[in-house]
């Protein structure tokens, strides 16, 4: 066993399905299952949210290497505490040699080195926050190159690791190269309903697949954002309506399934740091329309479809659509996708941050 001793704001990794909560859960995972892993010291404090099973949590591999603080209290009481008595988080996990923060900035706060990832623009808030880490992670080149060029963060703080993409795929009992049974062909829309994300032109293009004679459906999985009166209205005019199922409350359990059945996913986004969505289809074989976001394109290559444009307004995604559509049915194209998200696991992940985190722990012992 590693004497390494990581800390880990967990409370979302066991309270939130998507975004900050997965990458914490499937990390923390990874590096539960590395037979001579570190030590973990999770502070699961914070209210109740998603229900996320015991076993989708991965914790029984580490055994005794694990000690989990868990309360289902409000986080401003952790911050009274912090403020208050001058409580730092190793009041509640005991001592650690670095510890892993969910957002740059609040409670709870270490007398560890802290380290924080980044898959998305800090506000001006955070990135002040950003020089007082040991390290910031993120997870394309690009991301790094735009905290230190243009968000002014020291080049030595800003670390790069690989992001996971195998945790759907991970939860399928069947093949990989499972088709969806039916017949028809399946657009995906990935995330919640949000201005900038493009549903409403998503939905026009799909009307006019449709109306052109194309046999497919449409499935919308995103809770609701500041997009969902707009989409509402777009529905009820639709021609094509009972052809469409929008998933507005999605259960993780059912996600792999969900993802393993598009032929093509659609993910059109205005900033993202990290192509892991884009790389999830594609692990399943999917073909992608995407923004050219230069994330994605490091990540994805010529392997996806791309749109430019504003995502509300994108220019060519009918055509783009198209040709995915097409590329769903092309065997090679589905094993190339497949092959190419063979690197994005999180065990490399994990691996490649217990190399910063040891280094970090080095440097102040």
């Amino acid at each position: 066993m590693s004497e390494l001793s990581i800390g880990i704001d967990y409370w979302l990794a066991a309270t939130h399905a998507p975004g900050v909560g997965r990458y914490l859960r499937e990390w923390t995972r990874a590096l539960a299952e590395l037979e001579q892993g570190p030590r973990l010291a999770l502070f699961d404090v914070g209210p109740a949210g998603d229900s996320i099973p015991e076993e989708a949590l991965g914790l029984a591999a580490a055994g005794a290497r694990v000690r989990r603080r868990r309360a289902r209290i409000r986080r401003g009481w952790t911050a009274l505490l912090e403020r208050g008595l001058g409580l730092p988080v190793e009041a509640w996990i005991g001592k650690v040699d670095v510890f892993h923060r969910a957002h740059p900035l609040g409670s709870p706060r270490s007398r560890a080195p802290a380290v924080v990832a980044l898959a998305q623009p800090p506000s001006a808030a955070e990135r002040e926050a950003l020089s007082s880490l040991a390290a910031v992670l993120v997870f394309s080149e690009h991301a790094r190159e735009q905290l230190v060029q243009v968000h002014g963060v020291r080049e030595d703080l800003v670390q790069r690791v690989p992001v996971g993409a195998d945790h759907w795929r991970r939860g399928m009992k069947e093949p990989l190269d499972r088709r969806r049974a039916g017949g028809r062909a399946r657009i995906l829309v990935l995330g919640a309903v949000r201005a900038g994300r493009g549903h409403g032109a998503i939905l026009e293009s799909f009307n006019a697949l449709r109306g052109g004679g194309a046999d497919l459906d449409l499935v919308i999985c995103g809770r609701r954002g500041d997009a969902a009166p707009r989409l509402e209205s777009a529905l009820r005019s639709s021609p094509f309506r009972t052809d469409v199922r929008w998933i507005d409350e999605p259960l993780e359990s059912a996600m792999p399934e969900l993802a393993a059945g598009a032929d093509v996913l659609v993910h059109l986004e205005r900033a993202s740091w990290t192509a892991v969505t884009p790389l999830e289809a594609m692990g399943f074989g999917a073909a992608v329309v995407t923004s050219p976001l230069p994330a994605f394109r490091e990540a994805l290559g010529g392997l996806a479809h791309y749109v430019e444009g504003d995502p509300e307004a994108p220019a060519g995604l009918l055509g783009a659509l198209e040709r995915a559509l097409a590329s769903a049915d092309d065997d090679a194209a589905r094993r190339a996708r497949r092959e190419l998200t063979r690197g994005f696991t999180w065990r490399a992940n994990a691996l490649a941050t217990l190399k910063i985190d040891s280094e970090i722990a080095a440097r102040r012992g």
